[in-house]
């Protein structure tokens, strides 16, 4: 048995590092966390409440539920009068697509705080991403 990071969390470490050096660039930093109305346990609703929930980084390959990535979504635009520093996700500009605001979606159980999921010898990270986008 190996220890470590998974080569999934490896992934993800280098997707979120990408995001990182878009947000220096662009000067645009996308977090997503759950929302208190999801079904969580209480524990999350207590890290909901207190800051210290789990969130994951944005960028350009973060995947939305329509299935395409941010940078398939129309560009975010920022305005100094938007408060509390939320903005209105873009839409899809993918053909026929009918998302009209990207809501992401994580691709990776470590994303969503369920990193003990892909240690599971019988765990099929295809089939979690099938479910998500079911």
């Amino acid at each position: 048995e190996e220890y470590g990071v998974t080569k999934g969390g490896m992934q993800m470490m280098s997707a979120e590092a990408i995001a990182a050096q878009s947000s220096i660039l662009s000067g645009l930093y996308i977090i997503w966390m759950p929302h208190p109305s999801c079904r969580l346990t209480q524990a999350a609703h207590e890290g909901i409440k207190n800051g210290t929930s789990q969130c994951c980084r944005v960028g350009n390959q973060s995947k939305c539920l329509c299935g395409h990535s941010l940078e398939h979504h129309n560009e975010v635009k920022v305005s100094l009068k938007q408060s509390h520093g939320y903005i209105r996700p873009p839409s899809c500009k993918v053909g026929k697509c009918r998302c009209n605001s990207f809501a992401y979606c994580p691709t990776r159980p470590e994303e969503c705080g369920q990193w003990w999921l892909p240690r599971r010898r019988d765990f099929d990270a295809n089939a979690w991403i099938e479910v998500i986008f079911s």
